[in-house]
């Protein structure tokens, strides 16, 4: 990652700095149109929501573990996929409170997607649609809730500056990471039903 060191060299070193340096890394392997100053406060965003006190496990150095410099939908899956874990947390941190609330509320307790959210919001409905997701719908906590979350997190920030299809193979990527899951009441596994979802998503 020599190549992308220098441009954050005023930025301690240490997890932070990776973090900057993995996701700009991704960043101009899928030719996104995204400033310095903007990923530098994304690579900040994300490791202060994985450095939290309440973390004993999804903190920046699971990114590091997981992520792969050469493949750009890897890493920005591995950046982003714990980004949101609203149980440990408890709750959403504010930034990120701010930038899901058109989005999702939370209803005695439980979290759903909000109804009213616009058909042409192309960030929501294109990872509602890896995940299975629709409006006014009730997040299960071990359900895909944290996964579809941080997914839409990342697709907010960097939609228009990464290419729609590689949004969604980082989306994808994220949807895999939900845990516990067999196959459905029909046999089919997990990773069919994903690929039937990408192939019917516009």
């Amino acid at each position: 990652m020599s190549d992308v060191t220098p441009l954050f060299s005023d930025i301690p070193s240490g997890t932070v700095h990776r973090t900057i340096g993995l996701l700009h890394g991704a960043l101009t392997r899928l030719n996104a149109d995204l400033d310095n100053q903007r990923i530098e406060e994304i690579g900040v965003m994300v490791h202060r929501a994985m450095s939290t006190q309440q973390r004993s496990f999804h903190t920046p150095e699971h990114i590091f573990d997981l992520s792969i410099p050469d493949e750009p939908h890897t890493t920005l899956a591995a950046i982003f996929h714990d980004i949101v874990y609203y149980q440990v947390d408890n709750g959403f941190l504010p930034e990120i409170a701010e930038i899901l609330a058109p989005y999702v509320e939370v209803r005695d307790g439980a979290v759903y997607t909000r109804r009213d959210i616009a058909p042409t919001d192309r960030a929501f409905h294109g990872c509602a649609a890896v995940f299975g997701f629709v409006p006014d719908q009730h997040l299960p906590p071990f359900g895909g809730l944290n996964e579809f979350l941080s997914a839409l997190l990342m697709d907010v920030l960097l939609e228009g500056t990464v290419d729609d299809v590689d949004l969604m193979i980082a989306t994808a990527c994220i949807e895999e990471t939900i845990p516990f899951r067999g196959p459905d009441d029909a046999g089919t596994t997990p990773p069919v039903i994903l690929k039937r979802r990408i192939a019917t998503t516009k």
